[in-house]
């Protein structure tokens, strides 16, 4: 839930009225984080697993052992 931009964009905007220097600067190192994230392939993770995201599966393929 903390991935999704709604909130600090929110929080930019009302620092941004508010004057508030400190709340402006929390917002773009959050919104930068979630750019990164999405930028390196992690997306919003599904509840099918934590590798499973809404960009596609991440991480190496696990080898699956058949006798």
């Amino acid at each position: 839930a903390l991935h999704i931009l709604i909130v600090p964009v929110l929080l930019l905007l009302a620092g941004h009225l508010a004057g508030s220097a400190v709340g402006s600067a929390i917002a773009l190192i959050w919104i930068a984080h979630i750019a990164i994230d999405r930028a390196l392939g992690y997306g919003l993770k599904l509840s099918t697993g934590f590798q499973d995201t809404h960009l596609g599966p991440i991480g190496r393929k696990r080898e699956t052992f058949s006798p």
